[in-house]
């Protein structure tokens, strides 16, 4: 396989994490999901950066990038976020104040090796979090740019990597940057919000279609597993089976 020179893996390939402040689902709907990908694609030109893989989940996002200096990505991820911000600021009309956890956090690609691997990380994320069961079922991320459009980025090809079933091939056992998620503070905060409409949690539950309601709302708006919500609300599998009817 050709190399490419040390010296650009030390300056030039970075995996970027950006997640929502306090954990917070900044990406929860496909319109925030295509809103945000717009923004990565349309500042990537003014910057001069190559995505080289992106993945878009609900509270987080992960980036591969190309850049020859490293103030273009501050400046790159500075207009991207700050755009986004304010758009979704704006959505959620009563809220105001940040929308990003931190700044970003990215870890510089060393070899060919790692960059396959954090390609093939990357897209398997939505596979990880049990969102679907292969990599061109989830929209929101590069591989369907891989695979429909064969759209690689330029400095892949460069590299000799053609296609996606060629990175795939290189094993995917590097750790990258993980977003943190505690999912009872997740469960208790959706399950708190949605139970203001109603008289409260024990209420939903016994009503079937106020309950349905609460779990198509926790599974499709916050991608939560049907058995961490059957285990919060002490639904047996039965229960849960109806109710997904």
């Amino acid at each position: 396989m050709p190399r490419i020179a040390r010296k650009n893996f030390e300056t030039s390939f970075f995996h970027v994490l950006v997640q929502g402040i306090n954990k917070e689902f900044i990406f929860n709907s496909n319109k925030m999901k295509k809103e945000y990908l717009k923004l990565l694609k349309k500042c990537n030109k003014e910057n001069q950066i190559q995505i080289i893989a992106y993945c878009i989940m609900s509270n987080h996002a992960h980036l591969l990038i190309y850049v020859d200096d490293i103030k273009a990505m501050s400046k790159y991820m500075h207009e991207v976020n700050t755009n986004y911000a304010i758009f979704y600021n704006y959505i959620n009309k009563q809220r105001v104040g940040y929308v990003f956890r931190d700044r970003y956090k990215t870890q510089a690609i060393f070899s060919q090796e790692q960059l396959g691997k954090c390609i093939n990380y990357i897209h398997k994320n939505p596979v990880k979090a049990k969102m679907v069961k292969s990599c061109e079922q989830y929209e929101y991320s590069s591989y369907q740019d891989y695979v429909k459009t064969k759209n690689l980025a330029p400095i892949l090809k460069e590299m000799g990597l053609n296609d996606i079933y060629q990175i795939q091939k290189i094993e995917d056992s590097e750790e990258f940057l993980e977003e943190e998620i505690d999912k009872e503070k997740i469960l208790d905060d959706r399950i708190r919000e949605f139970s203001k409409k109603y008289e409260g949690i024990e209420e939903i539950k016994k009503n079937k279609e106020k309950l349905t309601k609460l779990v198509k709302y926790l599974k499709e708006g916050y991608q939560i597993h049907y058995t961490d919500i059957m285990k919060k609300l002490n639904l047996t599998k039965g229960q849960m089976e109806r109710l997904k009817r």
